[in-house]
């Protein structure tokens, strides 16, 4: 493997890691159903996102 890829790989590794410690602490201050309110209206701010 080249060391652009070991770049890409340590990249996805750190923003997975992270999404789960963001988790972890939302969940302390915020309600899971108003974490769940906000992933939705931020879908809906842009309706036009081609992931969906």
């Amino acid at each position: 493997m080249h060391t652009k890829d070991y770049l890409i790989l340590f990249s996805v590794v750190l923003i997975w890691s992270v999404n789960f410690l963001a988790i972890k602490i939302g969940l302390n201050d915020v309600p899971p159903l108003i974490l769940g309110m906000v992933r939705f209206l931020l879908i809906l701010k842009n309706p036009s996102n081609p992931i969906i």
